[in-house]
């Protein structure tokens, strides 16, 4: 981009993202030692936690797509030997939109760039496994997921103050599987931002449009957009990682079309300002998306939080089943107690065939008993199972 200096002769200045985002060049040592200068404060002001926004782009050289360079990951070392030197406690976390096998290579060895990598192709392939009611590109990606150590894990998350990324997903689906969901965003009054390839062509980049509205129909009724939101907010909570909640899926919000008309901004559709005493007036309220989001995310997290099943660096096992379910199973080390969770992504009730390794298992949701070697699950609806593993299983 153009921008003036304070002679006003005009200078051109690399922007990989838009004008308002001026990049920065780490070439220069007194660059990286500024940068390092503000993480240290950060690290001196309580941070617990630091995201590396948009990592992958940090170095920048002539002749290269300056994405991904050795470069960077070396920085990204450098900074975590840094924050380590005065605060080893402290969680180094990065940002990199980008296809899957991609993004985790920022795991590095394992011990020496991030410990928590953005699980970017989450919420895109939850969005497809709805809306097709066919959780077996779900299943496969979740069997390949591999990490390098024991000292790092993935960061889940469904949304975010950005929108829906789809380049993450891009050697994970089919184009016709992306294409069905884009056309059901769009359809939905939602948006789609596009990025130049420099050949004139553009790829679609990212759904711009609150979750619920990618994936239930707004003229749908509210019970229903509820239970579909929630299934897939359910999955995000029994990952293996660190579940991330944006505070606009936990209280409900739709899409705001009016910040996009009056920002021109799409990314603005899903970063609603609230007045507190009215939103507190729309959670309280029975019967209403916002009561019916709220209410059972804050029961699916009460819960969460006391089992040591979902420890973020337990193991998981999926199972299989019909393939309108998700099962995946959560344990700690040596698996004699667990926790089976069960996801119905289709519109109609499923029966499911227990393993024979489940001793008194107990649903923790609906506070039940379970009898018999098979149970039922609703339309969109989630169980999790607790169980001690049977001692004549193998």
């Amino acid at each position: 981009h153009e921008y003036k200096d304070k002679d006003e002769k005009s200078r051109y200045i690399w922007t990989t993202f838009s004008k308002d985002q001026v990049d920065l060049n780490y070439a220069n040592y007194r660059v990286m030692v500024a940068i390092l200068d503000v993480l240290l404060f950060y690290v001196q002001k309580g941070a617990k936690l630091i995201r590396l926004d948009a990592i992958a782009f940090l170095w920048k050289e002539i002749g290269s797509n300056c994405i991904h360079l050795p470069q960077t990951h070396e920085a990204i070392q450098l900074m975590r030997d840094v924050i380590h030197k005065v605060a080893p406690e402290i969680i180094i976390i990065t940002e990199t939109n980008v296809p899957h096998k991609e993004n985790i290579s920022y795991f590095g060895s394992g011990d020496d760039e991030a410990q928590m990598v953005y699980n970017f192709a989450l919420p895109p392939l939850a969005a497809h496994t709805l809306l097709s009611s066919d959780t077996s590109k779900l299943k496969s990606w979740v069997d390949s997921l591999t990490l390098p150590s024991d000292k790092v894990c993935f960061f889940n998350f469904i949304a975010s103050h950005d929108g829906c990324g789809l380049r993450p997903v891009s050697d994970i689906l089919e184009p016709k599987e992306i294409k069905r969901v884009i056309d059901f965003v769009e359809e939905n009054g939602g948006y789609v931002s596009y990025r130049a390839m420099g050949d004139g062509y553009k790829s679609p980049y990212e759904l711009n449009a609150s979750y619920i509205d990618i994936i239930s129909k707004k003229d749908e009724e509210i019970k229903i957009r509820a239970k579909k939101f929630m299934v897939i907010q359910a999955l995000k909570l029994v990952m293996p990682g660190v579940p991330g909640v944006y505070f606009h899926s936990l209280v409900g919000s739709i899409s705001d079309e009016d910040a996009v008309k009056s920002t021109g901004i799409l990314r603005s559709i899903n970063r609603q300002k609230f007045n507190y005493d009215f939103l507190c007036e729309e959670i309280e309220q029975s019967g209403t998306l916002r009561n019916l989001i709220f209410n059972h995310y804050k029961r699916l997290l009460g819960i969460r939080k006391n089992e040591p099943s979902f420890d973020p660096y337990g193991k998981f096992e999926t199972l299989q089943a019909e393939n309108e379910l998700f099962v995946l199973k959560r344990y700690k080390d040596d698996d004699n107690f667990g926790i089976l969770t069960i996801n119905n992504f289709s519109n109609m009730p499923i029966s499911y065939q227990l393993p024979g390794f489940l001793e008194e298992p107990y649903e923790l949701i609906y506070e039940s008993k379970i009898e018999g070697d098979s149970i039922e699950i609703e339309a969109y609806d989630t169980l999790w199972i607790k169980y001690k593993r049977r001692v004549d299983e193998d």
